[in-house]
């Protein structure tokens, strides 16, 4: 393979000679001079002078004395300028914030205007008469109007609506602000890149003679060119000065149909540019193997790379690892490559730069804003605790673990979702700054910079500060100074939002260069960075439809038929750019691999680009299709059995009563029907007391709400037990009125642990009192209508403990059965256990059986739970036929209140025998619970493990 810049470097020593030394290359990009350079001196053998290189960009700007504005300052001069138009219309102005979202749109349009030397004042007329249209552009082709007369009979006068009058209002603005615009810039001795190009190319630049140095001007691998470059470059071919390199392959150049060929058959065969080389065909005759792999996800590309790639071979010196590209089609797909790269690959040359929004950096940063953004908009002196929780734990955030665990463990405490501002003054040399508002735009970029620059020194004092990192925080300091400096002309008229908002886009498309030698080494790169350069073997990873050609153009306020009738850009110059692109790197390799994601995502389809299935339909090549194998290991399955013996069955010892109920062991309601459920959670939460960690509880959860339901009921009838033995429904509804109070007190207990606390509840908060009011006064009513009654107990003034006998090992031994009833009264003669549920708790059950069922589907904890509290009163105070009432509050008034079996109200005899079977079922769960020779396991029903706080132990 002989590379296409070895090539140009022979002609240009065979066709120039000493002349060389005297000329201007100019290249589309940087990287290929380097490589032009390497070619040149090998070829020459011997010192001489180099010629001058040059971008494109960088050498028409030499063209003026004027200083490229940089698109902050276009920005605001842009907004000065749209304003004063709006004033002479008579209309209100817009804000910095209000105009920035437009502002970039209407610049980028206006370069495009620029570079392809269209007249702004016949691209941006008020033309809805058709009549007109063809008088005024009767220079352009019938396909020309066709297109014009297409946009502007949308907006005849019965079919205007308001989206199409404002963009109006704005398109008859264009005209006046593309010339004020540019009048402005130049008055302070600036100007656009973009009219750099159309200056020289009008004849009208401050130094048109400034190509007189050079002998000859070289342009190398350019394709596309806007009207201005074609028109110079014409224009300097006719003056003799220019010569012009395309890198071409027959294959695409001489057939019409091919896209890959469109901008070099304009310019060579319309526009008559000569290519000093002759005609190449490559991918005509090529027969070679082009391996296509599809992977299962979009990082999951970079893993090819391992499979395709001999590493150590490549690292070896006589391999030439400069030979082999990684190209990134995807360019998101760099810092995976980077963590795939294993370090025996030796020099990789990476220069298409790291972004910052890819590093911890701009996590730290991000959080910064986030949270100064929430400071200033809402006016508040709090913190949301999970922004808060993200600093303490962020790696950058210097804070140390003494500290952290200090404002963790008082965050559970307080239970703070809004965690106050006095709080947050840490030691850590980050964390005054960090949690300091900042009330005017400035100010706000000021301390940005001074919390980067913090964690630059500290990084340093740590001795953990990279060369990578470094440069990205220096960037970072050195884009906030210059946005600082625009802005403090602007400082009394920004909003914080816009601030904001010129933060997050100065430091999104900030990335700095992987510092690499460009001539040695595995070579990465975007596919831009590509042009000129060649190499054997090409590993092009994102091949994917959507991102190889991408499916979208550029937002802008100039419409596709406008844009066709001006011959500006349009999409499928976008699909042309990117097929010569990737079928130019095709042309010389000898070894080329594509990759492509089979998952897909949001923005990209599971398919491979359609240049791949071009050729494979057009060309001769080989397409080999193959799908990346990752090596599966099979995992033995993750069974959890614990058998009750030694330090088990130890604890276990500690549920039999020895004569101390406090220091025995309680087999409760919910202990039982978690055994039901999963005896492995039973044994995590009641014999290993394997706490749940503690957390914030940013939503009030529906056990809260439960809580604070019983404990607003309790004191409703706690207050009205001072009064009368015996509640009347006029008692219960005198005190109704009073819900409302009970509800707030009680939900202040539940949260602040006292009656008083909740003064003024936020937005969740009074949610949540509305339920438990309405919840209350359901309950209530149905008291009301069954009063009167005689409230025997009411929760927490006595907890049931019962002492169940159980043979273990042919001994006796008591377990300790407890229980803490909502309510006992007395309706009608009748005792009553009340059981209060706020849940999707059923009164219905099938069968007692399917109640004790391990792992059923048609386990009711309810009615366990209530029968078993039925069972310990019975036995405590030695009575009988007490009835159980279950209250499911969101049921209560369609089903009332009492168990049915199928269809069936349980009811005097019917209860009483389903007391019995119950008690059966329990002695036989006991036994089993306490049996040796059963181990603890996990549930078979993997809908147990939902909500399970110990599923990730199982990997369930």
């Amino acid at each position: 393979m002989i590379p296409f810049l070895h090539e140009v470097a022979a002609d240009l020593i065979a066709r120039l000679g000493e002349d060389l030394k005297q000329t201007a290359i100019i290249f589309n990009n940087k990287r290929p001079e380097a490589f032009l350079k390497k070619h040149l001196g090998e070829l020459q053998g011997n010192a001489s002078f180099s010629p001058a290189f040059f971008t494109i960009s960088s050498f028409f700007a030499a063209s003026t004395n004027l200083v490229v504005a940089d698109p902050l300052k276009q920005f605001f001069i842009l907004h000065q300028e749209f304003n004063k138009l709006l004033i002479a219309e008579g209309k209100a102005t817009l804000s910095p914030d209000q105009f920035f979202p437009m502002a970039n749109i209407i610049l980028s349009d206006f370069a495009e205007v620029d570079y392809d030397l269209v007249n702004a004042e016949s691209l941006f007329p008020a033309l809805e008469d058709i009549a007109v249209i063809q008088q005024q552009f009767s220079h352009f082709t019938e396909e020309q109007q066709a297109f014009l007369e297409r946009f502007w009979s949308s907006f005849s006068a019965d079919k205007q609506r308001t989206h199409q009058q404002k963009f109006l209002e704005l398109w008859k603005r264009m005209p006046a602000l593309y010339r004020n615009f540019h009048q402005a810039l130049q008055n302070q001795g600036l100007i656009t890149s973009a009219q750099t190009y159309r200056r020289l190319a009008e004849g009208t630049a401050d130094l048109p003679d400034f190509i007189s140095p050079y002998k000859k001007l070289i342009f190398i691998g350019f394709n596309a060119l806007n009207k201005c470059e074609e028109k110079l470059f014409k224009q300097w071919q006719e003056q003799g000065c220019a010569l012009f390199y395309f890198d071409t392959d027959d294959y695409y150049l001489q057939d019409d149909l091919q896209e890959a060929g469109v901008f070099l058959r304009k310019n060579i065969f319309k526009s008559g540019l000569v290519n000093s080389f002759p005609g190449h065909t490559f991918l005509g005759d090529k027969r070679s193997i082009v391996d296509v792999i599809k992977t299962q996800g979009h990082a999951a590309q970079a893993k090819v790379l391992t499979e395709r790639i001999n590493f150590e071979a490549l690292a070896a010196f006589d391999e030439n690892p400069e030979k082999t590209a990684i190209i990134l089609a995807d360019e998101s797909l760099l810092v995976p490559v980077m963590q795939t790269l294993p370090p025996e690959a030796g020099i990789v040359n990476i220069t298409m730069g790291y972004p910052l929004t890819q590093s911890p950096l701009f996590g730290l940063t991000e959080l910064w804003l986030k949270i100064q953004e929430q400071i200033n908009k809402q006016q508040k002196h709090t913190v949301y605790y999970r922004d808060a929780l993200a600093f303490l734990s962020h790696p950058l955030s210097g804070v140390k673990a003494a500290e952290r665990e200090r404002l963790q463990n008082l965050l559970l405490q307080k239970q703070w979702v809004e965690v106050p501002l006095t709080e947050l003054h840490l030691i850590s040399a980050l964390a005054p700054n960090f949690f300091t508002s900042r009330h005017s735009g400035l100010q706000t970029i000021d301390a940005l910079y001074l919390m980067l620059t913090a964690v630059l020194e500290q990084r340093q004092r740590q001795n953990q500060l990279n060369e990578l990192e470094a440069n990205l925080i220096l960037e970072a300091c050195k884009k906030l100074n210059l946005l600082y400096d625009n802005l403090d002309f602007y400082a009394p008229s920004l909003g914080l939002s816009l601030v904001f908002a010129l933060i997050r886009k100065t430091l999104a498309s900030l990335a700095v260069p992987l510092e690499g030698e460009p001539l040695r080494g595995i070579q990465v790169m975007g596919m831009l960075e590509s042009r000129c350069l060649d190499f054997e073997h090409v590993i092009i990873l994102g091949m994917n439809e959507g991102v190889m050609p991408k499916r979208n153009a550029n937002p802008s306020f100039i419409p596709d038929s406008l844009r066709r009738a001006n011959g500006m850009p349009v999409l499928e110059n976008q699909d042309a750019i990117a097929a010569y692109l990737f079928y130019r790197l095709l042309q010389r390799s000898e070894k080329v691999t594509l990759v492509y994601d089979g998952l897909g995502g949001e923005t990209e389809a599971a398919e491979p680009s359609r240049f791949i299935r071009q050729l494979a339909y057009e060309s001769k090549l080989q397409f080999n299709y193959l799908q990346q194998e990752q090596p599966v290991k099979i995992e033995p399955s993750n069974v959890i059995v614990i058998p009750k013996t030694g330090r088990v069955w130890k604890a276990m010892e500690s549920f039999f009563y020895q004569g101390n109920p406090f220091k025995t062991n309680n087999i409760s309601a919910t202990a039982l029907t978690t055994y039901l459920t999963c005896s492995l959670q039973f044994f995590f939460r009641y014999v290993a007391k394997m706490k749940e960690p503690e957390a914030v509880t940013e939503n009030l959860e529906a056990s809260q709400i439960g809580s604070a339901l019983h404990q607003a009921l309790e004191w409703f009838y706690q207050d009205l037990l001072k009064t009368y033995a015996l509640i009347s429904a006029e008692n219960i509804n005198a005190k109704l009125p009073e819900v409302v109070e009970y509800s707030r007190a009680s939900l202040s207990e539940v949260i602040y642990g006292n009656r008083k606390t909740l003064q003024k509840p936020n937005s969740m908060q009074q949610i949540v009192l509305q339920i438990v009011g309405e919840y209350m006064q359901t309950i209530l009513k149905h008291d009301s209508v069954s009063a009167p009654f005689r409230i025997i107990e009411l929760e927490n003034k006595k907890d049931y403990k019962f002492h169940y006998p159980i043979k273990i090992n042919g001994q006796t031994k008591y377990l300790q059965l407890y229980g803490i009833l909502d309510r006992v009264d007395e309706h009608n003669g009748k005792t009553r256990i009340v059981d209060y549920k706020t849940g999707s708790d059923e009164l219905k059950f099938t069968s007692l059986e399917k109640l004790f069922e391990r792992d059923g589907k048609a386990q009711n904890k309810a009615v366990v739970q209530t029968l078993f509290y039925t069972y310990i009163y019975e036995q405590v105070k030695k009575t009988g036929n007490v009835e159980p009432n279950l209250y499911v509050v969101r049921k209560m008034k369609q089903e009332g209140t009492r168990f049915k079996s199928g269809k069936t109200i349980l009811q005097e005899f019917d209860l009483e025998e389903a007391k019995v079977t119950f008690k059966d079922y329990l002695q036989k769960t006991l036994d089993e619970m306490f049996d040796q020779r059963i181990p603890f396991n996990q549930t078979t029903r993997i809908e147990n493990c939902q909500y399970c706080p110990y599923k990730d132990i199982c990997e369930r």
